[in-house]
């Protein structure tokens, strides 16, 4: 079965915030470390001056990880249930850039007023691949497409001709900040969204 071209990019995206396939290497994130409690404090104080985050479940253990300069602070509900999970996402200076609630669900809160142009998305992939050689290279040829899901920018590089079926994805947060890049082929011949 073939689907659509833009349902492709969706089930790509999904997949991306299930099971993210990074091209982070070691890299300068150019901000102190924070330890995981520190991320909680910043999770309880946050919660204390806004009304668009999920409020704490009456109990609830935590866990933070780090991936690139990115934290991934989870919290589950105890007694624990998998529908009551949710997983905050916060950059490097300690904001929170995306929440997400089980199964890999977004849940809404207010973004950063600014919204970037795809000339703007474009320029910051442009100087982050100057400033870092772990993030692959252009394709000779290609075309560009910008998906919106949350506060964050799904950027596509595209091969042409998409006949090839190869194309880079690049998330960028509301900061304008790269958190992930991946390589992708699509196992249909058929990139169109026509299935004639």
């Amino acid at each position: 079965m073939s689907y659509p071209l833009h349902l492709r990019f969706i089930f790509t995206i999904i997949t991306l915030l299930i099971f993210p396939v990074s091209a982070l290497a070691q890299i300068d994130c150019h901000a102190p470390e924070l330890s995981a409690d520190q991320i909680h404090e910043i999770i309880i104080k946050e919660r204390a001056i806004r009304d668009d985050l999920p409020r704490a479940y009456p109990k609830y253990e935590y866990k933070v990880n780090k991936e690139g300069c990115y934290y991934n602070y989870s919290e589950k509900e105890q007694p624990f249930t998998i529908h009551h999970i949710r997983s905050f996402t916060l950059n490097r200076f300690g904001a929170i850039v995306r929440i997400l609630g089980s199964h890999a669900q977004e849940i809404e809160f207010k973004c950063p007023d600014k919204v970037y142009s795809e000339i703007e998305l474009t320029e910051i992939i442009k100087k982050m691949r100057e400033e870092r050689k772990d993030l692959p290279p252009p394709f000779s040829k290609y075309r560009i497409q910008v998906e919106r899901m949350g506060c964050f920018n799904i950027y596509f590089e595209i091969e042409l001709p998409e006949d090839s079926r190869k194309y880079l994805v690049f998330e960028i947060d509301p900061f304008g900040e790269l958190m992930k890049s991946s390589r992708h082929k699509l196992t249909s011949r058929k990139l169109s969204g026509n299935n004639n």
